[in-house]
C-alpha cells in the first residue's frame, strides 16, 4: 500500500477528535489550552509498564466480554494483591451480566480495563483505570484501583504512609484549588471535600498522582480526573522514606532515539514465492500483544522457517516497539487487534474509525508495515462495522481453530487443542501475552513442519487460496476447494 493510505488515515483520526472536542465543548473556557486541560484523563496513549509484566484476564464470552490487564511481578505478596482484586472484579461483573440475562437473554456487557506502572526509586505505584457497561446501563461505569508498593520489602504500602494525615487539610486545600483551577465553574459546588478524595492516589515520578471519580467525587459529566501533587506542593506532608535519591529527583528511564521505520519493509501484499501452492497451510496468529513472551515466539519461527501474524494493540505498540520492529524484520505480518480493546459493536461510528485508524498509523510508523486487514476484539463485528471498515479499506479477519489458551493458561491444553484438530487453511487463535502459549509452541511450531504445514501468515493464506482481500469482508480460514 501507499504512504497516502497512512496520510489519509492520520488526517481520518484528526477530524474524529475535532469532532469530539467540538461536541463535548464547554461554553464556559473559551480558551484553547484550557479545554485541554479539562479533557477527561484517560490511560495514556503509550502506556507506561515500569513495574512488573502485563498480565491479563481475558474472556471472549459472547455476552460478557472482559479485556483486564495488571502487572504481574516477582512478589507472591503483591501479585496475590492485584490479581486477587483483579479476579474479584472479573466475577462481579460476569455474575452481573448473568443475573441481567435470567431476565432478558438478550442482556450483554464489557469490561475493559487498562493500567499503568510507574517505578520511582525503590517504590512502585500502579494505577488501574477501565470501565464496566451492559445493555441496562445508561452510562458505563468507571472502575478505579491504585497500588502503591515497597519493591524492596514486597509490601504494599497505605495512603496514611505515603502522605501525613496531621497534614490532610493542607493536601485537600491545595487538591480544591487544582481542582477549581480546571474546572472554575465548580466553585459553587465543591465547597469541603473530604478524605474521601484521597482514596486513589498513586506515585508517579512528579508526585502523587489523585484520581477522582465521576459521579462521586466529581459531576458526572466531567468524566475520570486525574490531578498530579508535586513532591514540592506537597513538602513536608510527603512522608514516604526516601532511600538514596529523593522521589523530585526521580525521572522515568531514558527512551532510546525514535528509530525510523524501516526502509521498503515487507508489507502484508509481500507473499512468499517459493512456497508450494499445493501444499498445506496453516495460519498461526497471536492476539493481544506485543508482549515480552512475542521474542521466543519469533525465535521459534525463524528457526523453522515459518511465519506468523501478530494481530497487536495499538497502545502496546507503543509501548514495545523493539519488539514490534522484531516481527516485522523477521516478515511476518502485523495487523491491528484495535487500539485498547473495545468491542467495536458498542462504540460510535467515529469511535470505531479512531481505533482502527490510530492502531494502524502507529503500526506503520513503528515497523513500516501498512494493514490492509485487521481482527475486531472478540471477534465481535456487525454490518455497521463492516461499512467502517469497508471505508477504511480494511477487510476483517477471525479464526477457524481457537485454541482458548487465553482460558486455559496451559501449555499442553493449547499444543492439544492445536494438534488434534489443525487442518489444511487454518487460522489457528492464539495469545502472545502467555508465557504458557510460548511454551506450547515450541512443541506445535517443529511438530507442523514435521507433519509438512508450511507456517504462512493470512496474507498468503488467502493468496494461495485463492481469496481476493475486499475491504469489509469477513475472512476465517483459508481453505481451497
Amino acid at each position: 500500500m501507499k504512504r497516502g493510505f497512512v496520510f489519509v488515515i492520520v488526517l481520518l483520526i484528526a477530524m474524529m477528535t475535532a469532532v469530539g472536542c467540538s461536541e463535548s465543548k464547554d461554553p464556559v473556557l473559551e480558551d484553547e489550552a484550557q479545554e485541554d486541560e479539562r479533557a477527561a484523563y484517560v490511560i495514556s496513549d503509550q502506556p507506561t509498564y515500569e513495574y512488573g509484566d502485563p498480565n491479563a484476564i481475558i474472556d471472549n464470552n459472547k455476552y460478557a466480554n472482559c479485556y483486564l490487564l495488571y502487572p504481574k511481578t516477582d512478589s507472591d505478596e503483591i501479585d496475590d494483591a492485584i490479581d486477587g482484586w483483579a479476579q474479584k472484579l472479573y466475577v462481579e461483573s460476569k455474575e452481573t451480566i448473568d443475573a441481567l440475562r435470567e431476565e432478558d437473554d438478550s442482556a450483554e456487557g464489557e469490561l475493559n480495563i487498562q493500567y499503568n506502572a510507574f517505578l520511582v526509586g525503590d517504590y512502585a505505584g500502579v494505577e488501574e483505570i477501565g470501565f464496566f457497561s451492559h445493555t441496562a446501563m445508561a452510562h458505563p461505569q468507571d472502575f478505579v484501583q491504585t497500588f502503591n508498593i515497597d519493591v524492596d520489602g514486597n509490601t504494599l504500602i497505605r495512603n496514611d504512609e505515603i502522605l501525613d494525615v496531621k497534614q490532610e487539610s493542607e493536601v485537600l486545600k491545595l487538591l480544591r484549588n487544582k481542582v477549581l483551577t480546571r474546572f472554575p465553574e465548580l466553585k459553587g459546588t465543591v465547597g469541603s471535600i473530604d478524605g474521601t478524595w484521597l482514596r486513589n492516589i498513586v506515585l508517579n515520578h512528579k508526585g502523587v498522582d489523585v484520581l477522582l471519580e465521576r459521579g462521586i467525587q466529581l459531576p458526572s459529566y466531567i468524566g475520570l480526573q486525574k490531578f498530579t501533587l508535586t513532591y514540592e506542593e506537597l513538602g513536608a506532608a510527603y512522608i514516604l522514606p526516601n532511600r538514596g535519591s529523593t522521589p523530585a529527583e526521580e525521572s522515568p528511564p531514558e527512551e532510546p532515539p525514535a528509530e525510523e521505520p524501516p526502509q521498503n519493509a515487507v508489507t502484508t501484499e509481500n507473499i512468499r514465492t517459493d512456497l508450494d501452492p499445493a501444499g498445506p497451510m496453516v495460519a498461526l496468529t497471536f492476539d493481544d500483544g506485543p508482549s515480552n513472551e512475542t521474542p521466543r515466539i519469533l525465535k521459534l519461527l525463524a528457526q523453522y522457517g515459518g511465519r506468523a501474524t501478530f494481530c497487536v494493540v495499538g497502545s502496546r505498540v507503543e509501548a514495545y516497539q523493539d519488539i514490534a520492529r522484531q516481527a516485522a524484520a523477521q516478515q511476518c505480518q502485523i495487523i491491528g487487534h484495535s487500539w485498547d480493546h473495545k468491542q467495536l459493536t458498542k462504540l460510535s461510528d467515529a469511535e470505531v474509525g479512531a481505533q482502527l485508524a490510530r492502531t494502524n498509523e502507529v503500526i506503520y510508523r513503528v515497523t513500516g508495515q501498512n494493514p490492509v486487514m485487521y481482527r475486531p476484539p472478540y471477534g465481535a463485528a456487525d454490518d455497521r462495522v463492516k461499512n467502517i471498515s469497508a471505508q477504511l479499506q480494511l477487510a476483517l479477519v477471525n479464526w477457524s481453530l481457537d485454541t482458548k489458551d487465553w482460558k486455559t493458561r496451559n501449555a499442553d491444553q493449547t499444543y492439544r487443542a492445536i494438534m488434534n484438530n489443525v487442518g489444511n487453511g487454518n487460522i489457528v487463535l492464539c495469545h502472545d501475552l502467555y508465557a504458557q502459549t510460548a511454551e506450547a509452541m515450541e512443541r506445535v511450531i517443529p511438530e507442523l513442519v514435521q507433519r509438512g504445514y508450511q507456517l504462512v501468515t493470512i496474507s498468503e493464506l488467502l493468496h494461495y487460496s485463492g481469496n481476493a482481500v475486499t475491504p469489509g469482508q469477513m475472512y476465517n480460514s483459508g481453505r481451497r476447494g
